[in-house]
């Protein structure tokens, strides 16, 4: 089965830029929901640091950029990228979101067995409001991509 990244040459050209294989997203698909959201956050964070070094143009900052705190609102990368115009609000928004939530994963290894679905069930209206505004926006393009 083809990769959901295989009719998508800039996915393709931006998964191989940061060392992953174009089946990548494919592989993803397999995974749990807790390695899923691990995965994603190295990724992003990797294209993020990529696509900073890019467009400051400065390939001896590289470990420098690799090294800064991904959701820092003042000096990560995600901060970066919104400065420079990289990425919009949403996606600020889903980049922060997924930080939190991956971040909630990995200081307790009982959270290997975390299930979205279920996750998600656990939340006041509240918090699935900032669910969806979070991630509503990435669930709609993959769901797209999908059909």
């Amino acid at each position: 089965m083809p990769s959901l990244a295989s009719n998508h040459p800039y996915i393709i050209s931006l998964l191989h830029g940061v060392g992953l294989p174009e089946d990548f997203f494919f592989n993803l698909s397999m995974e749990s929901d807790w390695s899923l959201i691990i995965k994603l956050h190295a990724l992003f964070e990797a294209v993020l640091a990529s696509l900073i070094l890019k467009r400051l143009g400065k390939p001896e900052l590289e470990e420098l950029i690799a090294n800064l705190d991904f959701n820092n609102v003042k000096s990560g990368k995600v901060a970066f990228a919104r400065s420079l115009g990289l990425i919009d609000k949403k996606e600020v928004a889903f980049l922060r979101g997924l930080s939190e939530l991956r971040n909630r994963l990995v200081h307790n290894i009982s959270n290997v067995s975390f299930e979205v679905e279920t996750y998600v069930s656990t939340h006041t209206a509240s918090e699935k409001k900032k669910f969806k505004t979070e991630f509503g926006q990435a669930i709609c393009c993959i769901s797209h991509d999908l059909i």
